[in-house]
C-alpha cells in the first residue's frame, strides 16, 4: 500500500524538473528566435522580457526557499507555467492550430502548479501519481500523433531521426510510425497499476533519449555554436519528459529486501521439502 504522504525524495525530484524545465525555456526565450511575432507585435522584445522572468522565477525559490510555502510560491510558479503556456500558444498557432501542439507540451505547462501544490501539502501520493501519470499520457499521445502523421509528421521529428539513427526520410517515417503507436499504447497501460511497472521503463528511456536527441541529432551538422547552445537547452527544458515517468516508478514501485546475494543463498530445508 502506498502512503498519503510524500516524501522530500520526490519534492526533490519533482523541483529538478520544474527547474531544468523553466531555466531551459528562458535561456530559450532570450538566446532563440520562438516566433512571437505571429501573434505579438514586437514579439521578439516580448519574448525576451518573458525569458528574463522565467529566470528570475527559477532564482527566487534557490534564494529563498520559505517562498514556497507562502503564497508567493503561487504567484511564481502559475506565473511560469502561463508564461510557458504562452508559448506553446505561439507554437500551437504557428503549427496552424493542430491539437497535438498543445496536448505534447502537457507535462511542461502542468508540472510547476502541480510542484507548488505539493509543496504547499495540497496533494496526497494517490492524487499526484493521477496528475502525473496524466501529464505523461497527454504528452506522449502529443508527440504520437505527430509521429503516425495524424496530421502532418514535422520536419523536425524527420531531422532528429535521419540524423541521430543514421537513416533515410524513407526509413525514419516508418519508423517513427512504429514509436508513435507504441507511445499511444504505453500512454493508456500507464493508467492501470497491473501493467504500469512492465511499460514505465519505456516511457522513461524513449523520454530522455527524445530529449537528448534533440542534442545530439546536431552534434556533427552544425558549425554553429550558438545554434548547438540553443540545442542543448532544448535538451535541458525536455529532460522532465524521461524524469517524471522516472518519478512515476519512483513513487509506485514497491518496497523490496531483495538483494542480489540472497540469489546463491539456499534455504535447506525449503528446498528438502520441494524435492521430496
Amino acid at each position: 500500500m502506498l502512503t498519503s504522504t510524500i516524501d522530500k525524495r520526490i519534492k526533490r525530484l519533482l523541483g529538478i524538473s520544474v527547474l531544468l524545465l523553466i531555466i531551459g525555456k528562458g535561456i530559450l526565450h532570450l538566446t532563440a528566435n520562438l516566433h512571437f511575432d505571429i501573434i505579438f507585435q514586437s514579439g521578439l522584445a516580448f519574448q525576451k522580457v518573458n525569458g528574463i522572468i522565467l529566470l528570475i522565477l527559477a532564482i527566487l525559490p534557490l534564494i529563498n526557499s520559505s517562498l514556497l510555502s507562502k503564497k508567493y510560491g503561487l504567484i511564481i510558479f502559475y506565473l511560469a507555467s502561463f508564461i510557458i503556456f504562452i508559448k506553446v500558444y505561439v507554437g500551437y498557432a504557428n503549427a496552424g492550430f493542430l491539437p497535438e501542439q498543445i496536448v505534447e507540451c502537457s507535462i511542461q505547462v502542468g508540472i510547476p502548479i502541480t510542484y507548488i501544490h505539493v509543496m504547499r501539502g495540497d496533494l496526497n501520493k494517490r492524487r499526484l501519481i493521477f496528475i502525473l501519470q496524466l501529464l505523461v499520457s497527454a504528452t506522449f499521445i502529443g508527440h504520437a500523433f505527430y509521429a503516425i502523421g495524424y496530421h502532418i509528421v514535422p520536419s523536425n521529428f524527420l531531422v532528429l531521426t535521419t540524423n541521430s539513427l543514421q537513416i533515410d526520410k524513407g526509413e525514419a517515417i516508418n519508423f517513427l510510425y512504429i514509436i508513435g503507436w507504441i507511445d499511444i499504447i504505453c500512454a493508456v497501460l500507464i493508467f492501470i497499476p497491473k501493467i504500469r511497472p512492465y511499460i514505465i521503463w519505456y516511457l522513461i528511456i524513449w523520454g530522455f533519449l527524445t530529449a537528448i536527441a534533440r542534442t545530439y541529432a546536431f552534434v556533427h551538422e552544425s558549425n554553429e555554436t550558438a545554434f548547438f547552445i540553443n540545442q542543448v537547452f532544448e535538451t535541458i527544458y525536455r529532460l522532465p519528459h524521461g524524469l517524471i515517468p522516472l518519478l512515476i516508478w519512483s513513487i509506485t514501485r514497491q518496497p523490496t529486501n531483495f538483494q542480489l546475494k540472497n540469489i546463491f543463498k539456499a534455504k535447506p530445508n525449503k528446498m528438502s521439502s520441494e524435492f521430496s
